[in-house]
């Protein structure tokens, strides 16, 4: 057992000594039988060694069954890496604030079993000179929470990662604020980089907890293979991807406790979350997009309780399914909106409706209203299903605002090709703006398109590819009527 007596040094004061050793005694975990090191800093904004064995209390620094404790009050200083160490534990409390840097060279620091801050303790991760890289390996627990008894728990306890630093989670849990009214924070800046693959991810993960996840700056990265990964289990979270960060999970929750709330900024432009698989909203969970972001959603988006909600303010929003039939709000204000389905009603009050996949159906279970700021992007690759953008409407339409139509490179309409765009079981009332009964839509790379609302059963909105007007006026009414009979698409 490495003693945990220190050697007491020039000015270092007896009480910063004693609060030092007190948070050493408290700070192992119960059935925790490793020995422990203590970490001794110089004054404030200092650098030491982690290999210097001064740096440390009697034994030199932690060996590879050995927790390493960094405890000293309410100090910021830096601990150099010149060596790739492996302890079973790390500790970081009473409000110290170490730097870790490589020296010399790239270093991986790994850490067997539990990595614990707490009581107000912040660690920052970073690069050192020449682009060199350090690598925080951590195979158990991974928790960025205050410690449970009063007021302990209210000390803002976090984690900076920039520089090209990164933290990689390999097996248990990673938790930002666990306990009762608890403050933890994890911020990736500047090229950091946080691998969570253990077993679960849970962000404020007890009542009254508060945790917040930032994600900032291009190559800025979260990365989510956790099976688990709940943002506001039972706590309050917030997690904001801007200017160009980017956050990968697979299957996503939101607001799972009772009383949890949770909400995903994704904004600016280059941010991304790619959510591969489902992303379920319960209770107070929101998810706002803005600014140039890109949301990609891989299967169902699931606005399963009533305050749970989707703002679309910007940016472009992805998703095979988005199921509003829970009760949860879709605000579609702005940016770009491509879904296979949405269940319920869906309204367009300022953004852009692009079916499908590019092109592609979109299949809305409810009403589509559009009012006059939104927008429908149509794409034509062809005249076969699925080589064209459909709207399929199982409820009543609204129309208003703008219809735009794009020819996609590789084809070229045929004058009579018709394109039946929306298809309506319900009732259809209004029409797009500037665009009557007959109208002619604007000439599309040498494509001309005629509206009618009078199509399908009745009350479906068609495309017919027309000549343009001078060629019209030279062909004649009646040569015009034999060209519109040669084809029409294959509607499956």
């Amino acid at each position: 057992m490495i003693s945990t007596e220190p050697t007491r040094r020039p000015g270092y004061s007896s009480l910063r000594l004693l609060g030092a050793l007190a948070a050493c005694a408290t700070a192992l975990l119960p059935g925790e039988a490793h020995a422990q090191s203590v970490f001794y800093e110089s004054p404030a904004g200092a650098t030491q060694l982690f290999s210097d064995a001064g740096s440390w209390g009697p034994g030199g620094p932690p060996g590879a069954a050995d927790t390493a404790f960094f405890t000293n009050l309410n100090i910021a200083y830096s601990v150099d890496f010149d060596s790739d160490p492996v302890n079973a534990g790390l500790n970081i409390s009473n409000r110290s604030m170490p730097s870790f840097r490589p020296n010399g060279g790239n270093v991986i620091y790994t850490i067997t079993g539990t990595t614990a801050l707490s009581t107000g303790g912040q660690l920052t991760l970073g690069g050192g000179t020449g682009g060199t890289t350090f690598n925080l390996v951590a195979n158990g627990n991974f928790q960025i929470t205050p410690a449970n008894p009063p007021p302990q728990q209210a000390l803002p306890t976090g984690v900076t990662v920039f520089g090209g630093a990164q933290i990689n989670h390999t097996s248990g849990d990673f938790i930002v604020a666990d306990y009762f009214g608890s403050v933890g924070s994890l911020d990736i800046r500047g090229a950091g980089r946080v691998i969570a693959s253990g077993a679960a991810v849970r962000i404020a993960r007890q009542a009254s907890s508060q945790g917040s996840i930032t994600v900032t700056g291009v190559n800025s990265i979260w990365q989510i293979t956790a099976p688990v990964f709940d943002i506001g289990f039972a706590g309050d979270a917030d997690v904001t991807i801007n200017n160009g960060g980017s956050l990968l999970s697979a299957n996503t929750s939101l607001g799972s406790g009772f009383f949890s709330s949770s909400t995903v900024e994704v904004t600016g432009s280059s941010s991304s979350w790619l959510n591969s698989g489902d992303l379920t909203f319960r209770r107070a969970g929101a998810l706002n997009i803005s600014r140039g972001a890109r949301v990609t959603i891989g299967g169902t988006a699931d606005l399963a309780e009533n305050n749970s909600s989707i703002s679309l303010f910007g940016g472009t929003l992805t998703a095979d399914t988005i199921d509003r039939a829970g009760g949860g709000a879709f605000n579609f204000t702005g940016g770009t909106l491509h879904t296979n389905t949405f269940i319920g009603d869906l309204t367009n009050a300022g953004g852009t409706l692009a079916p499908g996949a590019s092109p592609g159906t979109t299949t809305i279970s409810g009403g589509y209203t559009q009012q006059a700021d939104g927008a429908l992007e149509i794409e034509l690759a062809g005249l076969l299903e699925g080589e064209f953008d459909r709207l399929l409407i199982q409820g009543d339409a609204a129309l208003d605002g703008t219809l735009t139509v794009d020819v996609l490179t590789g084809f070229t309409p045929d004058l009579g090709d018709t394109f039946e765009i929306l298809d309506i079981a319900g009732t259809l009332t209004g029409q797009f703006a500037g665009l009557d009964e007959g109208a002619l839509l604007p000439a599309v790379d040498g494509a001309q398109f005629q509206i009618s609302y009078l199509g399908g059963d009745g009350n479906d909105v068609v495309l017919t590819a027309v000549p343009e007007p001078g060629t019209l006026a030279l062909l004649g009414l009646g040569g015009f009527t034999l060209l519109l009979r040669r084809r029409s698409p294959v509607i499956t």
